[in-house]
């Protein structure tokens, strides 16, 4: 059973499970030791060789939270790696799907693995490229707390979270997640890539490799202050013009 451990509700309880959740995706994605020096990676993401090659632009769908997660991604993937990516919203994906672009990899983003509109877009676009031809094949990649998932069974590549479950609606450790696991496929493409210094990655993963403790200091913050001002908001009338 999920308990709520001490908290007062699920959503607060998955709010300081943040710091975990940063550390399980650099345990799990991240070279704890990599520096500029090295010769290995810095990322693994366990995805086959196969998945780096024609890689020419990034078509991203998802919904609600992940919509917004993916924004960020897309900043990181065009700005790190170098790849010209797109965000669509996916439930309005059908009604005006993009052109179709060749070399292009179709990423699916969400939490449940389950959001209906996420999956009816990636069906579509799949159908789509097979109608197309060699140069317009289908690369699916799939980002989700849930690999045992119908997105999981969909795609061909996936990408584990790491998240854990989640039980508030309003997603915390979730999006934070994503955002991660967005940082490392773009550093892992950069540096494959060449298309940043490598003083640079060192430079970004240093400051990921803090974050666990940054967000674990700005929760001490929350537990004194945040509480109090948003009792103090609650007692505001808000006046409408």
């Amino acid at each position: 059973m999920v308990e709520k451990q001490g908290f007062k509700h699920f959503m607060m309880k998955e709010i300081f499970e943040q710091p975990g959740v940063v550390r399980a995706c650099l345990e799990a994605f991240a070279n704890p030791d990599w520096t500029a020096a090295c010769t290995d990676a810095p990322i693994n993401l366990n995805l086959p060789a196969e998945f780096y090659e024609n890689l020419d632009q990034i078509q991203i769908v998802a919904c609600g939270t992940s919509w917004h997660a993916s924004l960020v991604g897309k900043y990181l993937l065009e700005q790190l790696a170098a790849i010209p990516t797109q965000v669509q919203y996916a439930s309005e994906f059908k009604y005006a799907p993009p052109p179709l672009t060749p070399n292009t990899l179709i990423m699916g983003v969400t939490q449940s693995g389950e959001t209906a509109d996420t999956l009816a877009a990636l069906e579509m676009e799949k159908k789509r490229r097979i109608a197309k031809g060699d140069r317009f094949l289908p690369k699916l990649l799939g980002i989700t707390n849930r690999t045992d998932s119908t997105l999981g069974n969909l795609v061909d590549y996936l990408i584990d979270t790491h998240a854990g479950i989640e039980i508030g609606v309003a997603a915390t450790k979730t999006f934070t997640a994503q955002l991660m696991t967005f940082y490392f496929l773009a550093i892992d493409l950069a540096y494959r890539r060449q298309t940043i210094e490598r003083d640079r990655l060192e430079e970004i993963l240093i400051g990921l490799r803090q974050l666990p403790a940054q967000i674990e200091s700005i929760l001490e913050i929350q537990e004194r202050y945040v509480e109090q001002l948003a009792h103090d908001f609650l007692k505001l009338k808000i006046l409408s013009f």
